[in-house]
């Protein structure tokens, strides 16, 4: 594997990682939560320099469903990371410098709705590129057995199944929709528990995204068929 492709690898697992960790922000306090939020906007810059060419070719080519949909979602990951940025500056005060006292529930309101888009958006974005990531895994660990790979499949399924099981506890969609002011957190689960439920809740996105994919690859080769 080549340097830069490691170095991407290892930005965007970090990117992983202290999202799951800025969801949990009742667990980690307030200041925490503010240092790896600015932390997880500097990597997301770097994680965008470091895929500049699809910036690039954004405007050329031909768009195919698959394209169409993961461009959509790049979009809203980005609407996301900048209701994040701009509501996160207003409630955080901006570390003292700025003094901004109006717009507060708005922020807030904001920070909560880019905060869950988000995290389902960048989920989905990870699941357009599963298939990419397994590729590189292939080629430095061993090929699985066809007993290991159904058990794989099967072990992604149960994952994404309790993901669903996980958004609909923790109330989710409340929050995506806004009908529900304030985050409510079990505070009788622990942090590993929490991390689980939302790494369970980002399999099941990972899961719909690829195989949305792969359905959307096949009907598009169906079609070619048909027409050649």
């Amino acid at each position: 594997m080549k340097p830069r492709m490691i170095f991407k690898l290892i930005v965007d697992i970090i990117m992983t990682l202290i999202m799951l960790l800025l969801m949990a922000y009742v667990f980690i306090g307030n200041r925490t939560h503010m240092w790896l939020g600015i932390a997880e906007f500097i990597f997301y810059i770097m994680h965008n320099i470091l895929n500049h060419k699809w910036y690039a070719g954004l405007f050329s080519g031909k768009y195919d469903c698959t394209r169409t949909a993961q461009t959509m979602i790049n979009i809203a990951v980005f609407a996301s990371m900048v209701g994040l940025m701009v509501s996160g500056i207003i409630l955080s005060n901006a570390f003292g410098l700025i003094r901004i006292n109006s717009g507060r529930y708005f922020a807030r309101q904001l920070h909560m709705l880019s905060s869950y888009w988000g995290f389902t958006f960048m989920s989905l974005h990870v699941g357009l590129h599963w298939k990419m990531l397994m590729g590189l895994m292939r080629k430095h660990i061993k090929p699985l057995t066809k007993i290991q790979t159904i058990i794989a499949r099967n072990a992604a399924l149960i994952m994404a199944l309790f993901g669903i099981y996980a958004f609909i506890d923790n109330d989710i969609l409340s929050y995506m929709l806004l009908t529900r002011e304030f985050a409510g957190f079990d505070m009788t689960k622990r942090l590993a528990g929490f991390i689980c439920e939302y790494i369970a809740m980002m399999g099941t996105c990972i899961f719909v995204s690829h195989y949305g994919a792969i359905l959307l690859r096949k009907t598009k080769k169906s079609d070619m068929r048909e027409c050649g």
